[in-house]
């Protein structure tokens, strides 16, 4: 900044111009001084500082992802153009059985092996891969180290030249899926289950023959493919449509509408159809109800008809009611008679008296919810050093039940007397069962033959309940969880495996039902296995009996008295120890 000069008058400077003049020299070095000194260094600290918080944001942007990325609760596998694994999380790994070192670099195709059959998991994965843009899913069951089966989802993607695979557990939901057959196989109703992914996994008979098709064609098929094809079987198709349109919308909804039929013939339906939620209340599958309501609807349209002459129809009517409600005590105190006539005879095939064993003492329990059980165990004594033992469950109660286990009965006492392994006792009396039951009735059951003088124990365990080992040497529970093969009486071509266990002297057999670990109290709360297990562990050393006697105590006073929903029976066997 230049300042105007100010000379007297011999042309001189005044001493204020001077001492300003001074001044405004001061101020020209401080003010370059700033530009080309301070203001860059404080530039470049800045920059510093700049990229040093650059830096670690991006190192915690990446922890982030990478912790992300591992505490994923689902299996994550990043692949590159040639096959080979980039990346992959704990979970996926844990499903692999693999290790991460083993993983990195190799081609997917030979990361993970099936403990049982020797295959690579990923041997076909070729099939399934869908080329950029395009998105693939499928479904595995993996074999697990401990012996159980497990179904895995699989989804893979190509995003930029790194293909995505994901990994997630369906096992729960595919073995609901076997549990609920028998239930939804009975049924009047037309019933049908969907997954979350709207593909529909079980149908009962009755939901085929009401739109007079194959029950069979609709499994796994999706539903909006099966919506499209049944519209055309209502006489307004576009209500359907409308119908299922809204649900479609809504996943939470719960729906219900009244439709007209033409085909098969006319009729009315009643269709009702609600969300399946988890523990969580995470959506995992719909359940849909389809009821012929034609006798129903026909019947309203006679009433109204009728109107004119109600009240002389209505004497003629209890007239005849009060004539039926006498035919009905009449045949409900026969169906009783024949009831109790049934329940002699079931009580009849248990064992009369509970074998004698030395060394052994045997101890078991029956408690129907009803008059007749589909529950039965039995002892068969083989010779003078083996015994067989079984306790089957059969789905569903009442006299279907019943006479299912007559059958059960009659088959495992014509193979067991026949010398066989415990395998082939159940082999076999599969395809006698299959050949006999026409019904969706199956059984579970524990089958094992025991040696007494060696204490070993070879059984099969067939979808039941774990039966428990109390190992006197170390207070411990051993649970039987192989499983020997699938539900008696549902398919033919079944086989089943055994496998070998040892009763050492103070070790105790504890056998049961589903009826008395599915037991519930006046808060809806399960009583379970773990409860279970405690009394075991408590009172196993007191004998069979008093173990026995303890469970039940427990779950009475668990259920304050709240009726079992299913039958329940048990048996336990120790062994002796020897006399000191």
């Amino acid at each position: 900044m230049d300042i105007p000069l100010d000379f007297g008058s011999h042309g001189e400077l005044t001493p204020e111009i001077y001492k300003l003049k001074q001044q405004n020299v001061q101020l020209q070095h401080l003010l370059k001084y700033k530009d080309d000194v301070e203001i860059p260094t404080l530039k470049r600290q800045m920059g510093h500082f700049q990229h040093e918080l650059q830096t670690t944001k991006s190192q915690l942007s990446e922890t982030v992802k990478q912790e992300d990325f591992i505490d994923r609760q689902s299996g994550i596998i990043h692949i590159d153009k040639d096959m080979r694994v980039v990346k992959i999380n704990s979970y996926a790994l844990e499903i692999l059985g693999t290790l991460h070192t083993q993983a990195i670099g190799r081609p997917i195709k030979e990361v993970g092996i099936h403990s049982q059959s020797g295959r690579p998991i990923f041997g076909d994965i070729d099939y399934y891969l869908e080329p950029e843009g395009k998105e693939s899913e499928w479904e595995k069951e993996i074999p697990m180290p401990n012996g159980e089966k497990r179904y895995y989802h699989f989804r893979s993607a190509l995003i930029n030249g790194t293909r995505l695979v994901s990994i997630s557990e369906v096992t729960d939901l595919r073995l609901s899926e076997s549990r609920v057959k028998a239930i939804i196989g009975s049924s009047k109703d037309g019933i049908a289950l969907i997954d979350e992914g709207s593909v529909i996994r079980s149908t009962n008979a009755r939901f085929g023959k009401l739109f007079g098709l194959n029950w069979r064609q609709f499994a796994g098929m999706q539903f909006d493919i099966a919506a499209e094809l049944l519209q055309y079987h209502f006489k307004d198709p576009h209500e359907f449509m409308s119908f299922y349109s809204a649900i479609q919308k809504e996943p939470q909804l719960h729906s219900e509408g009244l439709f007209e039929m033409v085909l098969p013939q006319p009729a009315n339906f009643q269709i009702y159809t609600r969300p399946i939620v988890d523990e969580q209340s995470r959506l995992i599958g719909r359940v849909w109800f389809v009821t012929d309501v034609t006798n129903f609807k026909e019947m309203e349209k006679k009433l109204a008809a009728d109107a004119a002459d109600l009240e002389v129809k209505v004497k003629e009517r209890t007239e005849e009611l009060f004539v039926q409600n006498q035919e009905l005590v009449r045949v409900r105190q026969e169906t009783e008679m024949e009831l109790d006539m049934a329940k002699q005879v079931q009580q009849g095939m248990l064992p009369k008296t509970l074998p004698r064993l030395e060394g052994y003492e045997v101890a078991a329990a029956y408690a129907p919810t009803g008059k007749v059980s589909g529950d039965f165990y039995d002892f068969i004594r083989l010779d003078d050093d083996r015994i067989f033992m079984l306790m089957t469950d059969v789905s569903g109660h009442g006299v279907p039940a019943a006479l299912v286990t007559a059958m059960a009965k009659m088959a495992f006492d014509r193979h067991v007397k026949a010398g066989l392994s415990v395998a082939d006792i159940l082999t076999n009396v599969n395809v006698d069962l299959c050949a006999a039951i026409n019904t969706d009735h199956y059984l579970t059951a524990f089958a094992a033959i025991l040696d007494l003088k060696t204490g070993k124990l070879s059984y099969s365990r067939v979808c039941h309940p774990y039966p428990v080992i109390f190992r006197h040497a170390t207070k411990s529970l051993e649970h039987l969880q192989m499983r020997g093969g699938f539900f008696l009486g549902m398919f033919e071509d079944n086989s089943y495996t055994e496998q070998e266990a040892m009763l050492h002297p103070g070790d105790l057999l504890f056998v049961y039902t589903d009826g008395i670990n599915e037991s519930f109290n006046s808060k809806d709360e399960l009583y379970g296995r773990k409860r279970l297990d405690n009394v075991i562990r408590k009172y196993a050393h007191l004998g069979a009996s008093e173990t026995i006697a303890q469970a039940q105590m427990d779950k009475e006073r668990f259920s304050e008295g709240r009726q079992s929903l299913d039958d329940i029976s048990i048996f336990a066997i120790k062994r002796r120890e020897p006399r000191g």
